[in-house]
């Protein structure tokens, strides 16, 4: 006989989560509910608060409100205490907690991979490589980062959806590829020739897709001579076309 076929894994949306969600709670507490009716459960006592002390309790409280206040504080911090430890025994372990984490951020069970490719036009400012690895490392993206000093600089990532963006939002926007410059730059003016805007080229983005494998296990940094190492290394991982988008890549701004 041959196997049925297995089931196809079916992706929710936030909001139908969110209604699933809503739905089991109120089985769970329509269950309860009916136990306590038919006498297996015990009702549980009134959740006396200083707010409803009075409609609560009525006449007791009238009687003697210094003893039933303090009754009710007792049961407010007994019930904050409880709170506590249910919380903390449902608490992963730190270790659990570090892998559930990372989990998330490399997206694993995703059918594809996201991948980007950056050109950087100079990686010797030290802060802006330290951003580039420790991020890559933070969100647990594989890939490589190639300084090739008076060839070219490239950057490519793999990595889940929520991690690849906030990478891309980080080498787009965070990082102040000028930093460096502004403090170089002089007061010009005295000049009166208006001239074009320059091209701004120090981090560029050359191609952004998805992937159905990774090509690296793990993410490095790598410092080589010349563009056969960049090769090299790009190749025995088969990804050596991220260098060849790299060599034809053109700035479409310089055809307008």
């Amino acid at each position: 006989e041959k196997e049925a076929p297995e089931a196809a894994m079916m992706h929710l949306t936030p909001k139908e989560r969110k209604k699933l969600r809503r739905l089991k709670r109120q089985e769970r507490t329509q269950e309860i509910r009916d136990k306590i009716k038919m006498g297996i459960l015990q009702p549980p006592p009134p959740k006396v608060k200083m707010a409803n002390l009075m409609r609560v309790l009525g006449d007791e409280a009238i009687a003697d409100p210094s003893t039933v206040e303090r009754k009710v504080r007792q049961q407010v911090e007994q019930r904050r205490k409880e709170h506590e430890q249910r919380n903390e025994a449902r608490r992963l372990p730190a270790e659990e907690r570090k892998q559930k984490k990372k989990q998330k951020w490399m997206a694993e069970t995703e059918p594809t991979t996201q991948v980007l490719v950056f050109k950087i036009k100079d990686l010797a400012n030290k802060k802006h490589l330290f951003k580039i690895d420790m991020n890559a490392q933070q969100f647990h993206l594989t890939g490589c980062c190639i300084a090739c000093p008076g060839v070219a600089n490239m950057v490519v990532v793999e990595g889940g959806p929520r991690a690849i963006k906030r990478y891309k939002k980080l080498m787009i926007r965070r990082i102040k590829w000028t930093e460096e410059q502004a403090d170089d730059d002089d007061d010009e003016e005295d000049q009166d020739e208006v001239t074009a805007p320059k091209l701004q080229d120090f981090c560029v983005l050359i191609w952004e897709g998805v992937v159905k494998q990774r090509s690296f296990k793990n993410w490095k940094v790598t410092h080589v001579r010349n563009e056969p190492e960049a090769r090299k290394l790009l190749n025995d991982r088969q990804a050596e076309h991220y260098w060849d988008m790299l060599a034809r890549y053109r700035d479409p701004r310089l055809d307008i």
